[in-house]
């Protein structure tokens, strides 16, 4: 089951990252908005630093500038895409409501859905992320 949601969403990060968002959802739809996480003055530019100093095991970078891997305090899958600019990362974060995510820059991070839980490695990896 967390292979088959896990593809599912990096299919989703990566069908944003190919193409853009296509559309777009009212950033107070649903009662939620995107976190964000700073203004990127973190520590790295690297993804996978970022995502390894939050506890995240696995860490793979997958095409077109995407990096996922699982959160070993609740076992979701994390991911953290780089899009064209800082304004498609908040469009994904805002289409992306069912999860906790965060934006930094032109890095969208999601980890696990709402409904699962806190997320603490999304935050703990936007604030690492420099942003650029």
């Amino acid at each position: 089951m967390r292979a088959l949601l896990r593809a599912g969403l990096l299919l989703f990060v990566a069908a944003f990252t190919l193409t853009g968002c296509g559309g777009g959802s009212d950033a107070t739809s649903g009662g939620t908005t995107p976190t964000e996480a700073s203004t990127g003055t973190g520590t790295s530019d690297d993804p996978t630093d970022c995502m390894e100093q939050a506890g995240i095991a696995n860490v793979e970078e997958e095409p077109s500038d995407v990096w996922s891997g699982s959160d070993l305090s609740d076992g979701a899958t994390v991911i953290v895409a780089r899009k064209a600019s800082a304004a498609e990362a908040k469009q994904a974060a805002r289409d992306a409501k069912l999860f906790y995510t965060a934006t930094v820059g032109q890095y969208f991070v999601q980890g696990n859905m709402r409904a699962e839980g806190a997320s603490g490695s999304v935050t703990a990896i936007a604030g690492c992320l420099r942003g650029s």
